[in-house]
């Protein structure tokens, strides 16, 4: 057997010649979702070791993106489980999507349902999940103590809301469908992921930063840059600046989308999200609940910070990309649970999903699911 290896860093393992020495009899991966994006460096390394057995250890296997989940499984089983990711997208990620559109028709909810049965059934066998439940069942087969505070917990409740856009948000997003940069692309065989990315952010707000006003022929139409760096995939550390943590006064102009003199009332209105946001969390807030806010992007969670937060003097707390000592993220996780001043907790959705223990707040909200 070989053993005696143990590894905190996976900066050992950026270089593929650092992972093609010895043979190993197994790899346990703590930490595993690491992987979840097959594309990186630390990804390929990882595949590239030779073993016969293969764990990996996570707090978070699934987020809200089919392909990191493939990924994980692919690593274990080395890749053949679910075969490969072109597979993988045809028979399970498109109709399970498809499936969860607000306009999906009867037939594309059945086979959406039916391929998320048959994903369920493969990788059961390989998935060991040790659940609230499945604690709650062990305490009722013994002398029905409370362990651990399992009792104390309330049953977990998901409630999708589904958001119509508000009219600048609609005018917004027709523009740009109407813009050249989308035509070119129609009629091209460039990878429209940019410019859903760019229809995505229209819908989180009208006034997103990237969002930038142009005028083109006789009308005002959207000229909307399409960064690729930035729809890469990875939006923990796009923080547009240095946020303080606690309330501070609000600018009073807004430079959103180039359009100067917007307050945040006003920004606010024209956003779906923020609208709904400004609305829940007055009344979460009285009714004495504490809340996490996940965001993909750390612009949305800008927008959420100083357009409903600052203004209304909420405390809060904030954890992106841009927080990179643990010593420093641990320390704002630990003032939240230990804080209930604090009302809020605004995390970038991979940062906040890697190793850390929220047990203070008892609502989530997740500002793009999808």
């Amino acid at each position: 057997t070989t053993y005696g290896l143990v590894t905190t860093s996976t900066d050992l393992l950026n270089d593929y010649s650092q992972a093609k020495g010895s043979k190993w009899n197994m790899i346990i991966l703590d930490e595993g979702h690491k992987i979840r994006n097959h594309t990186t460096k630390v990804a390929k390394a990882m595949r590239q070791l030779h073993t016969t057995r293969r764990l990996i250890l996570t707090g978070t296997p699934i987020q809200n993106n089919l392909r990191e989940m493939w990924s994980l499984f692919d690593f274990v089983s080395a890749g053949e489980l679910l075969g490969s990711l072109e597979e993988f997208v045809k028979h399970y990620e498109v109709p399970i999507l498809a499936a969860g559109d607000a306009d999906a028709c009867r037939n594309d909810v059945r086979l959406g349902h039916a391929a998320q049965a048959s994903l369920r059934n493969r990788v059961d066998p390989y998935f060991l999940r040790r659940t609230k439940e499945d604690l709650k069942q062990v305490e009722s087969e013994g002398d029905g103590s409370a362990k651990d505070g399992v009792q104390s917990l309330p049953t977990k409740r998901d409630l999708v809301v589904w958001l119509p856009l508000m009219p600048a948000q609609i005018d917004l997003y027709r523009e740009f469908l109407d813009s050249p940069a989308v035509a070119e692309l129609l009629n091209s065989t460039k990878s429209p992921l940019a410019a859903i990315s760019v229809l995505k952010k229209i819908c989180d707000s009208a006034d997103y930063p990237e969002l930038k006003v142009g005028t083109l022929g006789n009308g005002l139409r959207g000229t909307l840059s399409i960064n690729a760096e930035e729809n890469s995939g990875d939006t923990s550390g796009d923080s547009d600046e240095d946020e303080p943590l606690m309330p501070a006064p609000l600018p009073g102009r807004t430079e959103a989308r180039g359009e100067p003199g917007l307050n945040a009332q006003q920004v606010v209105a024209r956003s779906c999200k923020l609208s709904f946001i400004s609305q829940l969390l007055p009344q979460l807030f009285d009714g004495g609940h504490r809340i996490l806010i996940f965001s993909q992007s750390c612009k949305m969670l800008s927008l959420v910070e100083k357009m409903i937060l600052r203004p209304h003097q909420y405390r809060y707390l904030r954890l992106d990309g841009k927080v990179t000592k643990p010593e420093e993220r641990q320390r704002r996780v630990n003032e939240f649970n230990n804080d209930e001043r604090i009302g809020c907790f605004l995390l970038s959705t991979r940062v906040g999903g890697e190793g850390i223990t929220l047990t203070g707040a008892d609502r989530v909200l997740v500002i793009d699911p999808a």
